[in-house]
């Protein structure tokens, strides 16, 4: 099957009552399924996902990828996902978490997004919601980021203050798979054939 049909007439949906993801399409998509799916929006080939368990259905990872916003994944966003996420320039990496930190999508991360975003990153199961300190961790970071003093990040920002300290690229909790987790990935990836 060629890839231009493939990508025109199969595609990833995110389902949001279920936090998931299925392959539209016939019998190839079904295959395609197996190797690319499981439960919740996570990018996998080969039995081996790119993200933490955290991130796996998480809705801003999921538009991100989906770049014409129509509540799917086709497989073109797929493979421009996948290559940001594992091979990206840093300029490619900066665009790709600022997304996932805007996440109203209005081109700015403000200090609401920050707080959402280090609340559920630095949340551990069991323990009390460490607000105040998260919200004393959202104004230092603010007040480094924030070259243009409008209480708030725009894209110009977050290039600015992670070219000077690569560290802050995922400021507000991880969006990238670590390293492990991508070699992991290329290596199965890059051994097994899939079948069409």
């Amino acid at each position: 099957m060629e890839v231009e049909k493939l990508s025109a007439r199969h595609l990833w949906t995110h389902e949001r009552h279920h936090h998931g993801c299925r392959w539209h399409g016939g019998s190839a998509a079904k295959a395609l399924a197996s190797e690319f799916g499981g439960p919740g929006f996570n990018p996998c080939l080969c039995g081996v996902c790119i993200f933490s368990p955290c991130l796996r259905g998480f809705p801003p990872v999921f538009r991100t990828f989906d770049k014409d916003n129509d509540g799917f994944v086709g497989l073109r966003e797929w493979i421009e996902g996948l290559a940001i996420v594992l091979r990206g320039t840093l300029d490619e990496r900066i665009k790709y978490c600022f997304h996932v930190y805007d996440l109203n999508a209005d081109k700015y991360i403000s200090r609401e997004e920050m707080l959402q975003m280090l609340r559920y990153s630095l949340r551990l199961p069991g323990e009390e919601d460490p607000y105040d300190g998260i919200k004393d961790l959202v104004e230092i970071t603010l007040k480094r980021m924030d070259h243009d003093h409008d209480d708030r990040l725009s894209l110009d920002d977050f290039e600015k203050s992670v070219k000077a300290m690569n560290h802050m690229l995922e400021a507000f909790g991880n969006c990238l798979p670590n390293t492990t987790r991508i070699e992991t990935f290329e290596q199965r990836v890059f051994q097994s054939p899939v079948h069409w």
